[in-house]
């Protein structure tokens, strides 16, 4: 950050539009003087002011942004130079749940935390001092600390959680008035339980941002690990999956002298020995065993709990909720096991925690079930490998995009993330750990304002490109480079080496309109299709490959140089034509061409690899995935048998 001038400069000139379910302005995380009507001064150009009830701010990019704070529910006059607008959005939703079912509050205030925590990611101020319960959990810093926050509240919380989220039309009026605002980057911390249509209103409102000049972070969805579970997979925004961090860590020593290793955020001080229990072993008499093996709410006995460490199963519940009922019934630590293939999460817990993957869980599960059973809880111990990707974190191949763009995009952190939250959702806490995607978008959002603070007139998909170029592989749980581009993209961003990418891929408005007509979507424009996987991205992906295929991408550089190719795919032949490339002077372009020629990689099966052009210490990754498919002979292939015709003595399904 220092190449960037510091934290007082990183991001400065920049404003970030955060989605989301609005802000609580009065965490320190957001603190900044008021805004006024003195207009800035040539030291301080940037510098956002008032005029009547609009904000104005100078942009970096010569732009002015205008915007304004809106009004209502317990936020009045609560912009300042940090958060200098705050609208919401709320008419569709607010027209389908009954005031009885509403929750929160009726203005730009968040009432859950997720917005806080996002907004607070992205752009929060530098080294905030971060307390919990009376805990010092350390100093937290923004991703662009100098950059401007707007806040968009398109999300919303209903009391029995049923309706939680944002209709459509909230989101696209949201979106939209970013835009009409003047916004830099949007993050876009949301998405649906199912992958969006290309032509969804809000992919096509995306469309239209990035079309304007903003970056859009979006993250890729917490459906995972299951293939083809992803959110946001258009070209025009950049999706981001999640990564684990060298993170908090507890340990679990048990009566055998077994010790395990997990995430844990509030053990301090040694807890034990003490009887280890599982959660039914100290039910109360009329509650299922299955119930209290979960440490539901009133589930669990004070009588038999008392001064024990609780097994508490993962699922059902919330996870802080099970720690606020073990503590209830006089439990003095939780065990927290997962069952499945999930994430580990350093939640603050009400009692002492340390939450164990798996494979871990298992023996301390079948240990706790034996009679006399102890254990002690200590902080620290071996910490895993990382940054992994979070097992919580969607991945592709993307089915509306059908193999043919690569997504995700690229992996930031996103797993036990310490930022500001709204004190009404969170027990009263100013600052929480979250872990998700929505977490990880943030850190893209951040680092794009960083990169427009440089390079203010930079295109989306330049700075999308130099991110994904320069991004490094995340690791196996074995510790060795992953090759899973379904579940990193091209790998963790680095903060550093994006600044200096040497070429990048660039593309527009109309070139993402031709490969929407390629991949079967009717603009309505015109534009001529193109196959889809040749949209000049920066990576290379085909989803059946047929034998033999050739792509052709167009790079720009961003520095003078020669650049020469490397690509490799196992089981396939890479050719590329040329190999070598001469740039110069900065702004110069050049084409080439990738054949993939499948030679023995298997049928139906992913092949990955990657494409790097290098020039000195300069390296210009793009991940490469085909799979290859069977090529038959005219001979082989039958003509398609009849489509079969309803039966009018059929039900006719019910309408949707």
């Amino acid at each position: 950050m220092e190449a960037l001038g510091g934290t007082a400069e990183a991001g400065k000139g920049i404003v970030v539009g955060d989605i989301d379910t609005g802000i609580w302005p009065e965490n320190p995380s957001f603190d900044a003087p008021a805004l006024t009507s003195h207009k800035p001064g040539k030291r301080d150009p940037h510098r956002p002011y008032r005029s009547g009830a609009t904000t104005l701010m100078h942009k970096a990019d010569g732009g002015i942004f205008k915007g304004t704070c809106q009004t209502g529910d317990s936020f009045t006059a609560a912009c300042n130079e940090k958060v200098i607008s705050a609208r919401y959005f709320g008419e569709g939703w607010l027209d389908a749940v009954p005031e009885s079912n509403r929750a929160g509050y009726i203005s730009p205030r968040d009432s859950q935390g997720h917005g806080t925590h996002t907004a607070s990611t992205a752009a929060g101020n530098a080294n905030v001092r971060a307390t919990a319960g009376g805990e010092d959990l350390g100093t937290v810093s923004g991703v662009a600390p100098a950059a401007t926050i707007a806040v968009y509240k398109a999300l919303w919380q209903s009391k029995d959680g049923q309706a939680d989220g944002g209709l459509t039309s909230d989101l696209v009026a949201a979106i939209d008035q970013a835009v009409a605002d003047g916004v830099d980057v949007i993050n876009y911390s949301l998405g649906a339980t199912f992958e969006s249509a290309y032509n969804d209103p809000a992919q096509v409102a995306l469309r239209n941002a990035a079309a304007a000049g903003v970056f859009v972070a979006t993250a890729a969805g917490n459906s995972g690990p299951g293939a083809s579970s992803l959110s946001n997979t258009a070209p025009w925004t950049t999706t981001v999956a999640a990564g684990t961090i060298k993170s908090h860590t507890g340990t679990v020593t048990l009566g055998n002298g077994a010790h395990y290793t997990g995430i844990s955020t509030t053990v301090h001080r040694q807890v034990g020995p003490a009887p280890l229990v599982l959660g039914s072993a100290v039910r109360v008499s009329d509650t299922v065993d299955i119930y209290a093996d979960y440490c539901m709410p009133d589930s669990l006995d004070p009588a038999r709990t008392a001064g024990k460490i609780v097994v508490c199963e993962r699922g059902v519940n919330g996870r802080a909720d099970k720690s606020v009922e073990v503590e209830r019934a006089g439990g003095i630590g939780l065990v927290l096991v997962n069952s499945g293939d999930e994430s580990t999460d350093g939640d603050l817990h009400s009692v002492p925690a340390v939450h164990l993957d798996k494979a871990e869980a298992a023996p301390v599960r079948t240990y706790a079930a034996t009679s006399a059973a102890t254990a002690t809880l200590t902080e620290g111990g071996a910490s895993g490998v990382y940054p992994q990707v979070a097992g919580f974190s969607s991945r592709g191949p993307s089915l509306v995009g059908n193999g043919d763009l690569l997504k995700p995009d690229i992996t930031a952190p996103g797993a036990t993330i310490l930022a500001a939250v709204s004190p009404d959702g969170n027990h009263g806490r100013d600052f929480d750990y979250y872990s998700g995607t929505s977490m990880a978008t943030p850190h893209i959002a951040g680092l794009a304002a960083l990169y427009l603070t440089e390079h203010p007139t930079w295109s989306p998909m330049i700075i999308k490109s130099a991110m994904m170029t320069t991004a490094t592989p995340t690791k196996t749980a074995d510790g060795k480079n992953s090759d899973d581009a379904f579940a990193q993209g091209s790998g963790e961003v680095d903060a550093r080496a994006m600044l200096r990418p040497g070429l990048v891929y660039d593309s527009g408005e109309r070139d993402w309109l031709a490969y929407l007509e390629g991949s079967g979507v009717d603009t309505g424009t015109g534009v001529k299709a193109i196959d889809p996987s040749d949209l000049n991205y920066p990576s290379i992906a085909i989803g059946d490959l047929f034998g033999k295929q050739t792509i052709t991408r167009t790079v720009t550089a961003t520095a003078a140089g020669t650049y020469r190719a490397r690509a490799s795919v196992p089981g396939v032949k890479a050719t590329v034509s040329p190999s070598v490339l001469h740039f110069s002077h900065p702004g110069q372009k050049r084409t080439f061409t990738v054949t993939l020629d499948v030679t023995t990689a298997p049928v139906g099966r992913a092949a990955t690899g990657s494409l790097t052009w290098t020039s000195g210490r300069t390296t210009v990754r793009s991940p490469i995935v085909v799979t290859p498919q069977i090529v038959r002979a005219p001979s082989e292939i039958r003509a398609p048998a009849p489509a079969a015709r309803p039966d009018s003595r059929s039900p006719r399904p019910p309408a949707p």
